[in-house]
């Protein structure tokens, strides 16, 4: 390697040495003049190795932050490819800084793009990328930039647990929050890094991009019309007339319900839950899901007998705890619609081993919430119209998490449907009673028939879940009186652990998608004479 080009390596490492520039030159001159001398080069001449893939270190995120320890030799030589597709990754991320920059902290994570771009360039052009580091995901979708700023909705819990496998799996990740930044992003990579592409939209980003034209893209919202860069057919999917675009069996639908939302159908339509398991017909969207493993496992666990007699209700917002307001609200006694089947329940379950009387808690808010001004500090929060349960008001991420550690049983309200809070709680030691709010009567055991609260725990029983029909008074009085008495450690579903959900990450990333949509093109639509609008 010419002293120039090994100068031109260090110089891309300038985020770290900005500062020591002019002792690493002074090492390369001697460098070069002992090999002009015949001398061995010395030890202590090293370039740097490539960097963590992902630089963000979040409380939440399993994600280590380290330096390497030591350093390889410059490579003996650099392969015209190798310096071509390194000047095509710096162009991009001019291009990128120019057009789509961190305007505000929404969109925070872009400021992840320009480091990503340089260790990707540098590891090419070093040749020391380590294993997977050539495989990009752009993350399209704004629960990413939600997620690594602490948000705990679902969504937002599934995104974490996707930056971490993929992290963990040495990906170079984008962060992308329109069509046009994914758009410019994905037409500027190198054309071999390319095929392995993997792009993860926000379903409703994805029909912007789908849709775009020469007529309609000025009305489209201003992150994604933002594309001035864009010259000739306005446009972002792969079509004809329009080669250029991303292909659509390379983008994926990152959605949190049930139905298919890509032009491909399911396979296409990733989901943080296993719903096709959950189907007669073991039909559904892909199944990515997600892990609460690491963020769990940070949790203290309480011991059972340090544990409060009660269980904690879940349910944030007041309005889920009306019958008026939550169409699925449980516990309303069939034959007495106004009365409260938990005000009849809970003073029947037995005291404590001290003599402590059983109760409910919730952590549920509204303007109620908010404290009057007469309040003194012991004020809990506004009462929940069901008298029985005590409501200690709107309370920060790490104390819900450890009054629902200190609690015997978590208990469900009908709503929110499928909340990450239950595998939470399992995972504290705290059992989940999951209201069944349909069934068919005639054939009452069949749980592909029932709809829940969590539809993805009603395969499981007690003493972890305890699935209870609406309005069964002593199904309720059993599962709460079980849970008491039957405590639990922690338990992950074998599905959710770190390693099943980073392998799941790593066979998306790693299937040849374009053969399946070839494949699937071919059997839905060319063999009957019918076209597909898009180009594969």
């Amino acid at each position: 390697m010419s002293p120039i080009l090994f100068i031109d390596v260090l110089r891309r490492r300038r985020r770290y040495f900005k500062l020591i520039t002019p002792l690493v030159l002074f090492a390369v001159a001697v460098w070069y003049s002992l090999q002009q001398f015949g001398v061995d080069q010395p030890s202590w001449v090293v370039v740097p190795n490539s960097w963590p893939q992902h630089p963000f270190v979040n409380e939440y995120a399993n994600v280590e932050e380290w330096l390497p320890e030591s350093l390889p030799e410059p490579p003996q030589s650099t392969p015209e490819w190798r310096v071509q597709e390194s000047e095509q990754l710096m162009d991009l991320k001019g291009l990128f800084e120019e057009n789509y920059g961190v305007d505000n902290v929404d969109r925070f994570a872009r400021g992840f793009n320009a480091p990503a771009i340089d260790r990707l360039a540098d590891c090419i052009l070093t040749d020391t990328c380590g294993p997977g580091e050539q495989r990009v995901v752009i993350l399209a979708s704004y629960h990413f930039c939600r997620a690594l700023r602490g948000h705990r909705s679902g969504e937002n819990v599934w995104a974490l647990s996707t930056i971490e496998a993929f992290t963990a799996l040495n990906y170079t990740l984008f962060y992308t929050y329109g069509t046009m930044d994914t758009l410019l992003l994905y037409q500027n990579l190198p054309p071999r890094l390319k095929p392995d592409v993997r792009i993860l939209w926000e379903y409703t980003t994805f029909e912007d991009c789908r849709v775009r034209n020469n007529t309609n893209y000025l009305n489209m919202v201003q992150e994604n019309a933002k594309g001035q860069w864009q010259a000739g057919k306005q446009a972002c999917i792969k079509q004809d007339g329009f080669e250029e675009g991303i292909p659509v069996w390379n983008s994926f639908m990152f959605y949190f319900w049930r139905e298919a939302q890509s032009p491909l159908g399911s396979q296409w339509t990733l989901s943080p839950e296993n719903y096709a398991a959950q189907n007669e017909d073991g039909k559904g969207n892909q199944y990515l899901g997600y892990s609460i493993e690491s963020f769990c496992r940070k949790r203290s666990f309480t011991p059972h007998s340090r544990r409060e007699h009660r269980a904690l209700v879940l349910g944030k917002l007041m309005k889920i705890f009306d019958p008026l307001s939550n169409d699925h609200y449980p516990w309303k006694n069939p034959e007495h619609p106004d009365q409260d089947l938990l005000n009849s329940v809970v003073p029947r379950i037995p005291l404590s081993m001290s003599g402590e009387p059983f109760a409910l808690i919730s952590t549920a808010y509204d303007e109620g919430s908010i404290p009057p001004p007469d309040a003194d500090e012991n004020w809990k929060g506004a009462a929940t119209p069901v008298k029985v349960i005590q409501n200690l008001g709107s309370l920060s991420q790490a104390d819900f998490y450890r009054e629902l550690g200190k609690s015997k049983a978590l208990l469900g309200l009908g709503r929110p449907e499928t909340s990450p809070s239950p595998y939470d709680a399992l995972c504290l030691g705290v059992p989940f009673i999951n209201p069944i709010h349909d069934w068919d009567r005639d054939d009452p055991t069949n749980r592909f028939k029932w709809r829940t609260q969590h539809d993805p725990l009603k395969a499981l029983s007690s003493p972890y879940v305890y699935n209870v029909r609406e309005g069964d008074e002593e199904g309720l009085e059993a599962a709460l009186n079980s849970a008491v008495a039957n405590p639990i450690e922690r338990f992950i579903p074998p599905e959710m652990t770190i390693a099943t959900v980073k392998e799941r990450h790593r066979q998306l990333v790693e299937t040849d998608w374009k053969s399946k949509a070839r494949d699937l093109v071919e059997k839905e639509f060319w063999s009957r004479g019918e076209t597909f609008e898009y180009l594969l």
